[in-house]
């Protein structure tokens, strides 16, 4: 077997095993997001919100409501036991 054959497994069969499935994120670190630089500081001004976990953006309105279930969020990820 070649360099080549070793390095990209020409000639190895393919596993068609499903991918790893993303680690669920809780999304307890969001950041506000602003427009306007006057609005900056003022959360309830806020045009968005950014999770610095998995970078996913949410709307002010998705933001509150996952805000208002985070402890339940945190427990999902909790191992049981």
């Amino acid at each position: 077997m070649g360099l080549m054959s070793k390095l990209f497994g020409k000639g190895q069969e393919i596993s068609e095993a499903a991918p790893p499935e993303p680690a669920l994120c809780p999304h307890t670190t969001m950041t506000p997001r602003w427009d306007r630089a006057e609005d900056i500081g003022h959360e309830d001004r806020a045009t968005g919100f950014r999770c610095e976990g998995c970078g996913r953006s949410f709307s002010p309105e998705e933001a509150r409501d996952l805000r208002a279930h985070e402890v339940e969020r945190l427990k999902a990820t909790l191992p049981s036991g």
